[in-house]
């Protein structure tokens, strides 16, 4: 092997290093520094055959979001509408007001980060894939053979940095407690 092609390899494998070192990073920023915000979810199908257990989390707050941008009613037949999807932006911010017990509700969209009234924070939103809108926190994975546990997830609890990024740090039950998978298992023996 020429020394061009090693230099370009060991290039990209650092640069590749490089990209995850970052984003991970990042996170455990989002995490420290975050702002938590309890977000109420809409029941999922908790399974995967090919990543195991996992629930793909739907927000009720995307439907607000839904409905914001095409000016009707806020209806679970909204998330399965493939037309709704082509009135939104590629990427959008929507801004939330967050209580005092951490829910957050949602306020209106707009397209930056700015512009935030006292007890607001903006989710930074993307159009996904399949008819979706995605902001970080919508897939939560966990030990198989588990969800049973999860059953009774009411809230999805998330980190928030200014700029809207969201790191989803676990499921709360309708007490806004976060459902703890090694205690839950403990109080079952």
């Amino acid at each position: 092997m020429s020394k061009t092609k090693l230099y370009i390899i060991t290039a990209n494998l650092l640069a590749v290093l490089a990209f995850f070192t970052n984003s991970v990073v990042n996170s455990e920023k989002i995490r420290s520094d975050g702002q938590i915000v309890l977000l109420e979810l809409v029941p999922t199908d908790p399974r995967s055959l090919m990543q195991g257990d996992y629930m793909r989390l739907r927000y009720r707050i995307t439907l607000q979001i839904i409905s914001h941008s095409i000016d009707t009613a806020t209806d679970s037949s909204l998330y399965y509408n493939p037309s709704v999807y082509k009135n939104l932006p590629e990427t959008f911010y929507s801004v939330l007001r967050v209580g005092r017990d951490s829910i957050g509700s949602f306020v209106r969209n707009q397209t930056d980060a700015e512009g935030l009234n006292e007890n607001e924070i903006v989710l930074h939103c993307k159009k996904g894939k399949e008819n979706s809108i995605r902001f970080g926190g919508e897939d939560y994975f966990f030990e198989e053979g588990s969800s049973h546990i999860f059953d009774e997830a009411a809230y999805g609890m998330l980190k928030v940095d200014r700029k809207g990024n969201c790191v989803l740090i676990g499921l709360c039950d309708s007490k806004k407690e976060l459902i703890d998978l090694t205690k839950t298992e403990r109080d079952n023996q």
